[in-house]
């Protein structure tokens, strides 16, 4: 094979690996519902990994393929209202990478989670999870 059409080839490959979106975590649900955060009109409920919560209590950074999952809801005067949408984040390597659901949980391709990423990569460290803190001072199982 022509080692220009290789490098052509492997230019593409990495370009759709790293454009892929990620997957809807439908046992989500079965980890740890760790902390709930009012943000002005809406209602976060953030979900973790039991396995993740417990690399924390250890003093270890979160584990590769970490998946944070939050389920956004509109407030209602302090009350969760309907399901606006999910929010997921993944740690790949030293990496992380979101992707938006819609409440039905069909991928939501028009929401710009680019903007995520860059508000997220204002704390500094590994773990780049608002909430990390609320992770690791978790009391329950």
């Amino acid at each position: 094979m022509n080692m220009r059409l290789l490098l052509i080839f492997l230019g593409i490959v990495s370009v759709l690996i790293a454009n892929q979106n990620l997957a809807f975590p439908k046992d989500y649900k079965e980890g740890v519902l760790y902390t709930s955060v009012i943000r002005g009109g809406v209602i976060e409920d953030i979900y973790a990994p039991k396995e993740a919560i417990l690399a924390l209590k250890e003093g270890k950074n979160l584990p590769d393929q970490t998946i944070i999952t939050m389920e956004e809801y509109a407030n209602d005067a302090g009350v969760r209202a309907r399901l606006n949408r999910y929010i997921i984040m993944q740690k790949q390597g030293k990496e992380w990478k979101f992707q938006a659901f819609k409440a039905d949980k069909s991928l939501n391709s028009a929401e710009n989670t680019t903007r995520c990423l860059n508000c997220h990569k204002s704390i500094s460290g590994e773990d780049i999870v608002f909430s990390l803190e609320a992770m690791k001072s978790y009391k329950g199982e």
